[in-house]
């Protein structure tokens, strides 16, 4: 309809981390781990590791630090980011709709 405008959403829930490993740095290719669908050792995808893989943690999150401007166009984020793999990890808690004047 003529004038009408777009309903934007905001999906809040309620993320349950367990034990992040920490990433800092960027990727080796612009495509390395977006076909990830486990928390595994990124250490083969990224330039430096923080810390070195370790099972015995058990890591079932990815934390990845922002690099403010410091990371090297679509191979890091600027913004600090979780990154969560199962979704037994995360509870949709309310949906909020909204339109922007």
């Amino acid at each position: 309809a003529a004038g009408a405008r777009a309903v934007y959403s905001l999906l809040r829930c309620r993320v349950c981390l367990g034990s992040p490993y920490l990433i800092e740095g960027n990727l080796l290719q612009a495509d390395a781990m977006h076909d990830s669908c486990w928390c595994q050792n990124p250490e083969d995808a990224v330039d430096t590791a923080a810390e070195p893989w370790n099972v015995a943690k058990g890591h079932d999150a990815f934390y990845v630090r922002g690099l403010a401007g410091a990371q090297k166009a679509g191979l890091g984020v600027y913004n600090s980011e979780y990154i969560v793999f199962q979704p037994y990890q995360i509870l949709p808690l309310y949906q909020v709709d909204y339109v922007l004047e």
